[in-house]
């Protein structure tokens, strides 16, 4: 994917702010403008190891975060207390804003819906 943005593209790495898939499109978001890159295109140069990854939500990680079409928020899963209490520290210090997942339904239902698929791919 780095040889595809930065080779092929002509992308700078360090201009990058983010990187978001929303309904079949990869938008690299730059200081100045947002590059949108069709996602058929973008996969073939995934790592080969996320072929085989059946683990979309990194099941066995304390935070586990992602976007999941959100616009101006990031998803997070807290699995452990002491992810919880990492979460809540940051936000009692005012460092993040928190609110529930289930304000926002759809993002998790699709959590579910690609976490499923991806287990089932292989």
């Amino acid at each position: 994917m780095e040889n595809y943005i930065c080779g092929k593209l002509g992308i700078n790495p360090n201009y990058i702010r983010g990187i978001k898939i929303i309904k079949g499109k990869m938008y690299v978001t730059l200081n100045m403008k947002t590059v949108t890159i069709p996602l058929a295109e973008a996969k073939q140069y995934v790592r080969e190891n996320c072929h085989f990854c059946q683990d979309f939500s990194s099941e066995f990680a304390d935070i586990s975060a992602g976007g999941l079409g959100l616009k101006g928020w990031t998803f997070l899963i807290i699995r452990t207390e002491k992810g919880k209490e990492l979460v809540f520290d940051a936000a009692r210090a005012g460092k993040i804003e928190i609110r529930n997942a289930n304000e926002e339904p759809k993002s998790l239902e699709m959590l579910v819906r690609l976490s499923r698929k991806k287990a089932s791919c292989n």
